[in-house]
């Protein structure tokens, strides 16, 4: 059961690579127009830092599509007075929707924002997916986009890779770390393998492809 300790005034502890914490839509009851007395933004950080949980995803929350920067100054203030480190979550690609959720992570000190890809944009997403790229990639931002039930898995990978190659055609260079060998292969110009936390072999994509014996004593296929 969560602890009801007071949280200590020790600003945002560092969120490493992996990290457990809450989300806005944990909440989403409480803080609902329907609810008899709506949480405020604030209240629900208070409660997370209140359950010793340092960080808290802020997604489907649809007041932070219109902050502004004092507000986002006041959001960021609460959250290193209580502890509690913030990642952004939000819907769809829009480009202007996506370059304010940036600028939001900027002013809160945040490193991820995850969104997902409507229905409608499939057909348009890796174009507006290559316009705000960039500029995430310039701020040292991470967008992620999340599977869920509207659009495929194989459907997203394939607009992950499409828009890769967009991206490369522009000039932007990319490491990509990835299982599936045929979306490797397909997006690289050099492959290198690892074994045991080690690169155990590394050549051009084109030496990789006449490699079937490396293909096969390495990854256990031909």
């Amino acid at each position: 059961m969560p602890s009801s300790a007071e949280p200590s005034n020790t600003g945002p502890r560092s969120v490493g690579p992996s990290a457990i914490g809450l989300s806005t839509y944990s909440f989403f009851w409480q803080w609902h127009e329907t609810a008899p007395r709506p949480l405020s933004l604030a209240e629900i950080v208070a409660k997370t830092a209140s359950w010793d949980v340092d960080l808290l995803q802020l997604c489907d929350y649809p007041a932070l599509d219109r902050y502004d920067a004092a507000q986002a100054a006041d959001l960021a203030a609460i959250g290193g007075d209580l502890g509690v480190a913030y990642e952004l979550g939000t819907r769809g690609l829009d480009t202007a929707h996506l370059l304010h959720y940036l600028e939001l992570a900027g002013r809160l000190d945040v490193t991820l924002v995850r969104s997902m890809v409507k229905s409608e944009e499939i057909a348009d997403a890796p174009e507006l997916l290559a316009k705000v790229v960039p500029a995430y990639e310039d701020a040292g931002v991470t967008l992620a986009l999340e599977t869920y039930e509207q659009i495929p898995t194989r459907t997203l990978v394939d607009l992950v890779t499409e828009t890769i190659a967009r991206l490369r055609e522009g000039g932007l260079s990319a490491i990509v770390v990835e299982q599936n060998l045929h979306v490797a292969v397909s997006l690289a110009d050099r492959v290198a393998i690892m074994t045991k936390g080690e690169i155990a072999y590394r050549a051009t994509t084109e030496e990789f492809r006449g490699a079937r014996a490396v293909a096969q004593s390495l990854l256990g296929v031909s």
